[in-house]
């Protein structure tokens, strides 16, 4: 009998033990470029607020990401099929500007229950100067860290 006990106290503590109460599949799976509005000061850049900005994906047949907005940052998603993304940008009704980015893409397994997310490695970034001064890549890496990948200039 005490030896029937101590087996079932062992196993128990050992399927206790084994037991994962850190599930991955609660972490954020958001991947997106983060990008930001700068102003040149000197040799500083300077966050800056814009009113009246309206994005869109390019050739993506869907509505704006953002409409008649105020931003100061902001997060676009990318298709991890393709190899770039173009995106419109229209700051106070002034002559449209696009915002080409262009990447890798790795797919990384969180665990066969959480599924896939998918990773991205920037490799140009640019944009057409109507509006736009010019766009500077920050940070090369998209991940689950939201992380400013991207400042654009005006």
């Amino acid at each position: 009998m005490l030896k029937t006990l101590f087996f079932l106290a062992i196993t128990g503590i050992l399927f206790t033990s084994c037991k994962d109460e850190y599930t991955i599949c609660n972490l954020s799976k958001n991947v997106s470029f983060v990008g930001g509005f700068y102003k040149k000061s000197g040799s500083a850049d300077v966050p800056t607020s814009v009113s009246y900005v309206t994005m869109y994906l390019l050739d993506g047949g869907g509505g704006p990401i953002f409409s008649n907005s105020t931003l100061q940052s902001f997060s676009l998603p990318l298709n991890p099929v393709l190899d770039s993304s173009r995106y419109v940008i229209i700051l106070n009704s002034n002559p449209v500007d696009t915002l080409t980015i262009v990447y890798k893409t790795q797919t990384v397994n969180l665990s066969p229950e959480c599924g896939n997310i998918f990773n991205h490695t920037i490799t140009k970034l640019y944009s057409t100067k109507h509006t736009l001064d010019s766009a500077r890549l920050v940070n090369p890496t998209i991940n689950t860290n939201p992380l400013e990948n991207g400042r654009i200039y005006f």
